[in-house]
């Protein structure tokens, strides 16, 4: 059965990437979907060996693992849309079968895996990112690897052993927060699921060693940024800017308006730039001043970001667009906030953000999103309901969503942000889709059995 799913997940990917030459082949068009950062990043990385946006300069405008891979993957198959999708389509079955492996511990039942990395395989959404030049499959490794490493450190092991397996989960760790640092609260998450188990002098021995060995590379990083910057910078310097995009007095009025809040115009705050570590402290400075000042705000604010964060729609919802006639770069929707109208300006027409606005993308993309995932929470709700009694168990799935759900109602949410973590929401939804079948089991059986009047 592995094998059918690993068979499904490439003929998948294959399909789609073949059907649509013209969105995911960005040689060739000279577009890319997901970020172009990352591709600039590589091809200077290969190019100097200095990890900077600017060839030649280095900076740590944002987190260098991803970037590091794909160089490599440059530097061994060339820069090409396809080396990008053989990359991202081979984490994709890594990820996959580590979720069957934490499936098949948590829930105590090897199907529940199994459905869930089939829902993973042909999640349409996850296709998408796959095939875009971005860091969505390699985090989606990585968190699973983490979890996984979780899960074996949660029985009782020799010494030894617990060593090396707690350095393997430390060194993962490392390598995801230098990846997406919002994975990095996941070290206390996992001690208190431990600790639903083990010991307090055992979770407390995994603990010091699992933050030790994930500080060792963030150090290593940090000192390369002392050497570029003169300060500390632990990971990257655009933690400020995401957070003030998320946290202004514009920020509910864009994600009310479907808009993300990466559009915020950041007026004169604009002058600063978010690769210099003093500038993105001002950035976050003005986050922080937005929550002193607004205090009654905040509560809408991250309810708001809540909605969007599990929205059954891909968020954002609208993307600004050139519209036709119209000045290019330009974009005539406003939205209103309380400071005023704001016009969504910016956007050239060759963006590749503007083919979102095509029906291929806005409508069709969109309904089978919401029917896909829609089903998937549903079933997931069941799941949920299901394995109530073993909540000791599977909470630490739990504990994934909460970590995820938290940090990105801090920050700001969309789909894509949220997407590693959803394949771990399809193993309640296995357990679901294995709790409504035994039902219809049942009432067929009780049919058959019921004798005629």
């Amino acid at each position: 059965m592995w094998a059918t799913v690993v068979v499904v997940a490439v003929a998948v990917r294959l399909a789609v990437w073949q059907a649509f030459p013209g969105v995911f082949d960005f040689v060739a068009t000279g577009t890319i979907h997901g970020s172009d950062a990352y591709d600039h990043y590589a091809q200077n990385l290969l190019a100097t060996g200095i990890y900077g946006r600017e060839a030649g300069v280095a900076d740590a405008a944002i987190p260098p693992v991803y970037s590091g891979v794909l160089a490599a993957a440059y530097a061994v198959f060339g820069r090409s849309a396809a080396t990008v999708a053989l990359l991202h389509t081979t984490f994709d079955i890594g990820s996959m079968l580590l979720l069957g492996a934490i499936g098949r511990v948590l829930f105590a039942h090897p199907w529940v895996g199994l459905l869930a990395a089939l829902g993973m395989a042909v999640y349409p959404y996850f296709v998408f990112q796959t095939l875009a030049v971005n860091d969505t499959s390699l985090f989606v490794l990585l968190l699973h690897a983490v979890v996984w490493l979780v899960v074996r450190l949660r029985r009782p092991m020799r010494p030894a052993r617990a060593a090396v397996v707690t350095a393997a989960a430390g060194g993962v760790l490392a390598l995801a927060t230098l990846t997406r640092p919002v994975i990095l609260p996941m070290a206390l998450w996992g001690g208190v699921w431990w600790w639903l188990a083990l010991p307090l002098r055992s979770v407390a021995w995994r603990l010091a060693v699992l933050g030790a060995v994930t500080a060792l590379p963030l150090g290593a990083w940090t000192m390369r940024n002392v050497t570029v910057y003169g300060v500390p910078v632990v990971i990257a310097t655009n933690g400020g800017s995401n957070f003030w995009q998320g946290n202004n007095t514009a920020s509910r009025a864009y994600l009310e308006a479907g808009y993300d809040v990466q559009w915020i115009a950041a007026g004169p705050l604009a002058r600063f730039d978010y690769r210099d570590p003093a500038s993105n402290a001002v950035f976050l400075a003005e986050g922080l001043r937005y929550w002193r000042e607004h205090p009654r705000e905040v509560p809408g604010l991250v309810w708001t970001k809540l909605q969007v964060h599990w929205s059954l729609d891909i968020a954002p919802r609208r993307n600004p667009a050139a519209e036709p006639g119209a000045a290019k770069g330009l974009e005539r929707v406003r939205v209103a906030t309380p400071d005023g109208e704001v016009a969504l300006t910016g956007l050239a027409e060759e963006d590749a953000v503007s083919a979102y606005s095509q029906p291929l993308f806005d409508r069709v993309g969109r309904l089978v999103h919401r029917v896909y995932w829609g089903a998937a929470l549903v079933l997931a709700l069941i799941g949920l309901w299901t394995t109530r009694r073993a909540w000791r168990q599977v909470s630490l799935v739990w504990f994934v969503q909460i970590n995820m759900t938290l940090a990105y109602v801090l920050f700001h949410p969309s789909t894509r942000y949220r997407l590693p973590s959803d394949p771990l929401v399809m193993l309640f939804s296995g357990a679901g889709l294995l709790a409504v079948a035994a039902l219809l089991r049942r009432v067929s059986r009780g049919g058959a059995e019921t004798p005629r009047p």
